[in-house]
């Protein structure tokens, strides 16, 4: 069961965002200075001031000097712990990497590089539900890889990066929340479909789904990938033991490589991409150059592998409407 928020979740979640915007407003690249950052004892560090506490009693109601002593150096240990745990992330500079784009259900490298003029340590960074380790960053640029996991192909919504260390005696936990206007898109995941000139005149196949018809004369032998039509499996050369390998034809270019939304099978919009990102990726394995047309672009005739980027790139921007920001990835 989702739990939904209530109107005081929502309306101190929305005040955190205004109150961040303006305290840490965004950019592409920030240095933690004194006003980015945030800082309060940890569990364990209000359990040593529970202890410190304790022994000062202790030595005030016995009026023992050798008991106070050891409070005070207590005091000023945990007094010490708070402002080298404050100054080990001053200084430290982060910039957002490039436009990150991957397939809907898997996760994404979002890159981000670290710098700082001296050594800072112990530093955890939590995007959404990715989180990475780093023991030291130096004067030497770091890039980094949080894996950060998507769900629906568009926009994937990001929250604030939270940069936190806890070195050096883990009493306290200095933290900031830093929008490096981080992007992510989310592309269709390719599901093998046919096309709809493929389907007038076709033999139905197996569970009476159409199998696709032969497109001209044989060409050559490829492997097959999952999810192609069992008609087009090479049964002969299975049975001679060299494994399974896909007939294939000759491709009529000027019809067959025309990829557009209504010439592609699928019950709604979201599977039809899906389908015709199979076919982009498809002739960008196979060389063949191919145009790609959407609603309002038309990209094309080419096959490279920076070209099938643009389209599926072209696919998650689709129709897509602007990230919405929960309140756990805001946080």
């Amino acid at each position: 069961m989702s739990h939904q928020p209530t109107r005081w979740q929502q309306w101190r979640d929305s005040w955190q965002r205004r109150w961040l915007a303006r305290r840490i407003p965004p950019a592409r690249q920030i240095t933690l200075e004194t006003h980015t950052l945030f800082i309060l004892p940890t569990r364990m560090g209000l359990l040593y001031l529970l202890v410190l506490l304790a022994i000062y009693l202790l030595g005030t109601n016995y009026q023992n000097n050798l008991v106070l002593l050891v409070a005070y150096c207590l005091g000023s240990l945990f007094m010490a712990a708070m402002w080298l745990t404050h100054r080990n992330l001053l200084g430290l500079a982060l910039l957002g990497g490039p436009l990150v784009q991957g397939e809907a259900g898997s996760q994404l490298p979002i890159r981000l590089t670290v710098q700082s003029p001296r050594p800072v340590r112990a530093l955890r960074f939590t995007l959404n539900e990715g989180t990475l380790w780093l023991a030291q960053a130096d004067p030497v640029p770091r890039t980094l890889i949080l894996p950060v996991p998507g769900k629906r192909r568009g926009p994937l919504p990001l929250g604030r990066l939270r940069v936190e260390s806890r070195y050096p005696l883990g009493l306290f936990c200095c933290w900031s929340l830093l929008d490096l206007q981080l992007e992510g898109w989310l592309a269709p995941k390719p599901e093998f479909g046919v096309r709809r000139g493929e389907l007038s005149g076709e033999s139905k196949g197996l569970h009476g789904q159409p199998a696709p018809s032969p497109l001209g004369d044989f060409d050559t032998l490829r492997t097959h990938q999952a999810g192609e039509s069992q008609s087009r499996i090479a049964w002969k050369q299975l049975a001679q033991g060299r494994g399974l390998l896909t007939k294939q034809f000759h491709e009529p270019l000027q019809d067959d490589t025309h990829l557009t939304l209504q010439r592609v099978a699928g019950g709604d919009l979201e599977q039809r991409l899906a389908v015709l990102a199979w076919w982009c990726t498809d002739y960008g394995k196979r060389g063949i150059p191919f145009t790609l047309t959407l609603t309002n672009q038309t990209l094309g005739p080419d096959s490279g592998t920076a070209f099938v980027q643009r389209c599926l790139l072209a696919m998650a921007q689709f129709d897509a409407k602007p990230p919405e920001i929960t309140p756990d990835a805001a946080r």
